[in-house]
């Protein structure tokens, strides 16, 4: 995940004022101005919700990059709109009104320009495309929508926030395609997380058309809105479970961030009673079991540690492994959500290679770590 995602940092350092001014100028060609839709804002709101979490890591590189995100401003909206007709652009997600979006209908993208590139493109050939027409639609779409992380932290939450402030409601929801396809989505969806609401699936030739569509961001890391994704799941609290689970990603993902000495990191494994697991070959089912029976978790920096949530305040204890040139604070924030005793290393990367490559973590630091585990409790 980009650095800026949740720092709300859109403006790269590196522009000159010639060049903002020209991407100011075509953004304002492209998108409509926020002015001409403000009145189809149910809510708006920005707050520093972590700026007061306290950082107990020696770390000093984990301790830096935490207190800098501690900082971010956040933001939640949402929108339902209601002059004139729009629809959703397959390949971005982006909702449009004529050939001109509207940014915040795609959270942490407010760069319309490929969107619009290919609407210029497809314009003498819209009538050719598929289309659906509903009166009013719920975009479920978002930059990071095959991400199991934000697929919860991001997408998921928009219900309880679309609940609050639309009242209950049954409206179809649109998906891309590639989401629809992920196993995390048909396992969720079998659930009935979505109460039975008609799901829209946008191939790339599939345009969405409404009087109404309904977009907006919940604000992250929002315990409330997790717990009513919890609760539609049907997770339930395991205080008494005893489990150490070690998370691992599959060497062949291709997410990266995996260890180079993995199978030296699994004998020290074995040798304090942890299960390695990686949650991406697991159902949901298992998923749930097992988090939910953790008493520890320790895990390389990635979607899988999100599943800490699943053990919903009991007495946990989390070290989360990072490569040194990622450090986001998403798990170091659900631990605090929850009660749970977070600490955090990091492990070793060669300059040269690129942000998701293999890093080694020094056996030794991870022993240390592993040894403090029990004493913390």
């Amino acid at each position: 995940m980009p650095e800026s995602c949740y720092a709300n940092n859109c403006v790269n350092p590196g522009m000159n004022s010639l060049q903002k001014k020209i991407k100011a100028l075509l953004l304002s060609c492209i998108t409509l101005p926020e002015e001409s839709y403000r009145d189809s804002c149910l809510v708006h709101s920005t707050q520093k919700p972590f700026e007061n979490i306290p950082i107990n890591i020696q770390n000093a590189l984990i301790s830096d990059s935490f207190a800098k995100y501690n900082q971010s401003l956040q933001t939640e909206y949402l929108y339902r709109t209601s002059v004139g007709t729009y629809f959703i652009e397959p390949t971005s997600g982006f909702v449009f009104q004529k050939l001109r979006s509207l940014r915040k209908s795609l959270p942490y993208d407010y760069d319309s320009k490929i969107a619009f590139a290919k609407n210029l493109l497809w314009l003498t050939g819209l009538k050719k495309k598929n289309w659906i027409k509903r009166n009013t639609v719920i975009s479920l779409r978002d930059v990071y929508e095959n991400s199991y992380f934000h697929f919860y932290n991001d997408i998921l939450t928009k219900l309880p926030l679309i609940n609050t402030y639309c009242g209950a409601n049954n409206y179809p929801i649109v998906i891309s395609e590639s989401l629809s396809k992920k196993r995390f989505f048909g396992e969720v969806y079998d659930r009935n997380v979505f109460n039975d609401r008609e799901v829209i699936v946008q191939d790339k030739n599939t345009f969405v058309s409404a009087t109404e569509v309904i977009f907006g961001k919940p604000l992250p890391h929002c315990k409330h809105y997790l717990d009513y994704i919890l609760d539609k799941l049907g997770v339930q609290k395991d205080p008494e479970g005893t489990r150490r689970t070690f998370v691992v990603r599959n060497r062949q993902t291709e997410h990266g961030r995996t260890l180079i000495n993995l199978d030296e990191i699994k004998r020290l494994c074995e040798k304090y009673d942890f299960e390695m697991v990686d949650p991406g070959g697991m159902s949901l089912e298992r998923q749930i079991e097992t988090y939910s029976q953790s008493l520890y978790v320790v895990g390389i920096h990635g979607g899988g540690m999100a599943n800490i949530i699943f053990r919903r305040n009991s007495k946990m204890k989390v070290l989360e492994i990072f490569p040194p040139d990622n450090i986001p604070p998403h798990y170091y924030w659900l631990s605090h959500l929850y009660g749970y005793d977070y600490d955090a290393i990091v492990g070793i990367k060669d300059k040269s290679l690129e942000i998701r490559e293999p890093f080694y973590l020094e056996p030794n630091l991870l022993e240390k770590k592993l040894v403090e585990l029990d004493r913390r409790f």
